[in-house]
Parts: structure tokens; sequence; C-alpha cells
């Protein structure tokens, strides 16, 4: 019995670990049937790349200072696209200049 990562949890781990602002999250969950990572940036900055239910991707993130009001979310029409959607909300929640790499 296959008790290691899914396969999909490889490939988006490997997407965010290629990222040049998101950092894998050490509570990243990883299992067989994983679907989701989570991911941290700065300054401050949680986040997850996931495939939903019904199959397409979405990718969302907040400021943790702020909270559930500070949600960002991007829906990438295919798993090629999550890099971009990390960028995206990245800058949606970064102000000017702040937290660049």
């Amino acid at each position: 019995m296959n008790r290691g990562p899914s396969e999909l949890e490889k490939q988006l781990k490997q997407i965010v670990e290629a990222h040049p602002r998101a950092r894998l999250h050490p509570h990243s969950p990883s299992g067989p049937y994983v679907r989701a990572v989570m991911w941290s940036a700065e300054p401050g900055l949680l986040g997850q790349a996931f495939r939903q239910d019904d199959g397409t991707w979405a990718v969302r993130a907040f400021v943790l200072a702020q909270g559930q009001d500070s949600l960002a979310v991007e829906h990438p029409p295919t798993m090629d696209a999550i890099a971009e959607a990390i960028t995206s909300v990245i800058a949606h929640l970064t102000p000017a200049g702040k937290g660049a790499r």
C-alpha cells in the first residue's frame, strides 16, 4: 500500500519550491490523498495551492497579521499557471517594494 506523497502533492511542491518568493510551509500536509500544499512568503503571508473537488485549480493566501479579511484568491486555468497565480496573490497582498527577493 502506497503511504507516500501523492503524485499531485509532489508536483505542487515542485511548483512552490521553484517559485522565487514562495517557500513550502513546514506544516504542509503530506500523504497518498493530499491534493493541496501550504506555502508562505514574506512579509507574513500564508497560502495554499490546490485542486478543488470539481477538478479546477485554486491558489489563495492571506496576511497572517490581518487575518481572513486580507484573503486573495486566484483560479489558474491549468496546473502550469499555478506559479503565476502565486505571484499574483503575493503581489496583491504585498505593498509595493516590500518582501521582494
